[in-house]
């Protein structure tokens, strides 16, 4: 039991180190949208920061939907590979 809770925890580890090297889409879309709510206290370019992160938000939706159509399209390959009869 001990063995399983440790194997967990190095796991567990090695998947949180794993994502703060990776900044994927909707994390620099995040930051971008934190940066134009720090922007806030600026009047006159209130407006374009709201509109540069819904931009930027919706390239990384965009980004993110290509990512899941692909892993789709890859995971049917596979199926269809695997339920093909030998040769």
């Amino acid at each position: 039991m001990r063995m399983k809770i440790i194997a967990a925890a190095l796991v567990a580890t090695g998947v949180l180190a794993a994502c703060d090297t990776n900044k994927g889409p909707m994390e620099k879309a995040g930051e971008s949208i934190d940066e134009a709510v720090d922007e806030l206290n600026q009047p006159d370019t209130l407006g374009e920061s709201v509109e540069e992160a819904a931009d930027e938000t919706a390239d990384a939706i965009e980004d993110v939907a290509d990512d899941i159509d692909g892993a789709v399209n890859e995971a049917g390959e596979a199926m269809e590979e695997a339920t093909d009869p030998p040769k």
